[in-house]
C-alpha cells in the first residue's frame, strides 16, 4: 500500500519536473497556502540520477527511495536500516555517472548506492555522524575529477569526505555549524566551501596545496540566521542575515573579497531561500512567508502569506512547494483573492456575501443568517436570533448586546445600499466559533454546543 501511494505522489510531483528545474518563476500579487499532506515525512531531490540528460524527482520515505520518470515510478532502495533524512546525487568515482547518497536517522549514517544494470546496490561501508543527517551534497572540491561529499547532521557537526579510487576518506570536520554549502566564488572552475558557525562566523575555505585553508572570514553583528548564495552575475554573491536583522553581502573581486551590501532589514525572517529571478523568500514565525526583492540598500516586500513557516523551497511556474521544519509540505500558490467560507467541512462560499475593510471581515447579514440557520428581527437595532439566544447591533457601534451585556466587536457594522454588513466575530456570541485562516484564505464556522457564548 505504501509503495502504491508513493508512486501516485511521485507521478504528481514529476508532472512539474520541467518547472522544478526552471531558474525563474513568475510573480503573482497574492498567494495562498494549499496543504499537500500526501508528502508528509518525505525527502525530495531533483537531479539527473539516471544520467539521461534531464532531471528526475527522487523521493525518500521511511526506509525506501523511489525515482519517477516518464510516468513510471521505480523503487531504487528498500533495505535502509533507518528512515531517509537527506538525499544527494553525484559522481564519486570519476566514471561520469552519478551515485545515490542517502542520509538517515540511524546513528546519523549515510550510505552510497551505485547503479548496476537496472538495480541499485550499496557500495562501500556506511559513515556515521551519530545524529540524523540533515544535508548531503557532492562537489569536487580538489579538482581531481572525483566528487567529494559534504555532510551536516542535526547537531551541527559538519564533515567533508574526499573521494579516491572508490573510497571515501574523512578529511575535514567541524562542530557547531549552522550552514554548509559550496560555490565557485573566485571563478577558477573549482568550488570553495562556505559555512557559518553558531559563534557568528561566516567563512570561505579553499583547496590549496593538498589542504583546505581559510581564505576569508567575517564576524557580522549578531548570530547568523541565514546564508544564501546568489549565482547570477560574473561571480557568486553570498549573503547572510543576522539576529540583529543586519544583511551583509560579499563577492570575490580583483583577487579579494569586497562588501556588496550592508544594511538593516528588520522585515526579513529567520529562514531565507533565494529564488532565482524573483528574490528572497523569507519565513518568520511572526510574519509568515514574504517574497522580497533585494536592492543595494534595502528590501521590498512583494507579497505575504501569514502564519506559515518553511525550510526548503522548490519553485515551479508561479508557485512554490515548501517543506517546513516539521517535514510537512504545502504549496504557496497564486490566489484570485477570493476567500472560501466553510460551515464545518461544507463549502458555503456561494451562500454568504463577504466584504473586507481595513483587514477586517464583514458578512452581509441576510445571507449569513440563511447560511447559518439564524433568524432576523427588527431594524436599528437589528436582532439576530440563534438557537441559544439573540444579540442586537446598531450601525456604527463596535459592540453587540446580549442579555443586557455589551461585548466588543472588531469593527462597526455598516450599511451599503439595502444591505447590512456585520463583523463576522459577532457570530461568536450566537453559538458559533469563527476561525479566520489567513494563510489558506478560509473562514470556518463551527457550531459550538454549550451554554457559554
Amino acid at each position: 500500500m505504501l509503495v502504491r501511494k508513493t508512486a501516485v505522489i511521485l507521478l504528481i510531483i514529476s508532472s512539474f519536473i520541467g518547472v522544478f528545474s526552471c531558474m525563474e518563476s513568475a510573480l503573482a500579487e497574492t498567494y495562498v497556502r494549499i496543504d499537500r499532506p500526501e508528502l508528509r515525512g518525505a525527502v525530495l531531490l531533483v537531479d539527473d540520477l539516471l544520467d539521461i540528460g534531464e532531471p528526475q524527482v527522487i523521493l525518500g520515505r521511511q526506509n525506501s527511495v523511489y525515482v519517477a520518470h516518464d510516468d513510471v515510478v521505480k523503487e531504487l532502495v528498500s533495505d535502509l536500516p533507518g528512515s531517509v533524512t537527506a538525499l544527494a546525487a553525484g559522481d564519486l568515482t570519476g566514471d561520469f555517472r552519478p551515485e545515490l547518497l542517502v542520509g538517515t536517522d540511524n546513528a546519523g549514517a549515510f550510505y552510497i548506492y551505485e547503479r548496476q544494470g537496472d538495480s541499485w546496490r550499496r557500495s562501500g561501508r556506511a559513515r556515521y555522524l551519530w545524529e540524523p543527517v540533515q544535508m548531503l551534497a557532492v562537489h569536487d572540491i580538489n579538482d581531481d575529477g572525483w566528487g567529494d561529499v559534504l555532510v551536516l547532521n542535526g547537531k551541527g557537526d559538519a564533515e567533508i569526505y574526499l573521494s579516491w579510487e572508490g573510497e571515501l576518506y574523512r578529511f575535514w570536520r567541524a562542530a557547531n555549524i549552522n550552514h554548509f554549502t559550496a560555490a565557485d566564488i573566485d571563478g577558477d572552475g573549482v568550488v570553495e566551501i562556505l559555512f557559518t558557525s553558531r559563534q557568528g562566523q561566516v567563512a570561505v575555505l579553499k583547496w590549496d596545496e593538498q589542504q583546505l585553508v581559510t581564505i576569508w572570514e567575517n564576524y557580522p553583528w549578531g548570530t547568523i540566521e541565514s546564508l544564501v548564495v546568489i549565482d547570477e552575475g560574473s561571480r557568486p554573491e553570498w549573503i547572510v542575515v543576522t539576529s540583529q536583522k543586519m544583511l551583509y553581502g560579499w563577492r570575490w573581486q580583483n583577487d579579494t573579497v569586497v562588501t556588496t551590501r550592508h544594511f538593516h532589514a528588520p522585515e526579513l525572517g529567520e529562514l531565507l531561500s533565494y529564488v532565482p529571478g524573483n528574490g528572497l523568500l523569507s519565513f518568520s514565525p511572526s510574519r509568515g512567508a514574504s517574497m522580497f526583492t533585494l536592492g543595494s540598500s534595502s528590501v521590498k516586500e512583494l507579497w505575504n502569506v501569514p502564519d506559515v513557516t518553511g525550510e526548503q523551497v522548490y519553485p515551479f511556474f508561479e508557485s512554490y512547494l515548501v517543506r517546513d521544519t516539521s517535514n510537512e509540505y504545502f504549496l504557496l500558490q497564486p490566489s484570485d483573492g477570493r476567500w472560501k467560507v466553510l460551515l464545518g467541512e461544507q463549502d458555503i462560499t456561494e451562500e454568504i456575501t463577504l466584504r473586507t475593510a481595513d483587514g477586517q471581515f464583514f458578512a452581509e447579514l441576510t445571507s449569513a443568517a440563511q447560511g447559518l440557520g439564524l433568524s432576523l428581527f427588527g431594524r436599528e437595532p437589528w436582532y439576530i436570533i440563534g438557537s441559544n439566544g439573540f444579540v442586537s447591533i446598531n450601525v456604527g457601534e463596535r459592540f453587540t448586546e446580549r442579555d443586557n451585556l455589551r461585548f466588543p466587536l472588531s469593527a462597526a457594522a455598516f450599511v451599503d445600499g439595502d444591505d447590512l454588513f456585520v463583523p463576522i466575530d459577532i457570530f461568536n456570541y450566537l453559538g458559533w466559533t469563527v476561525e479566520v485562516d489567513r494563510a489558506r484564505q478560509q473562514i470556518r464556522f463551527t457550531q459550538r454546543w454549550g451554554w457559554w457564548y
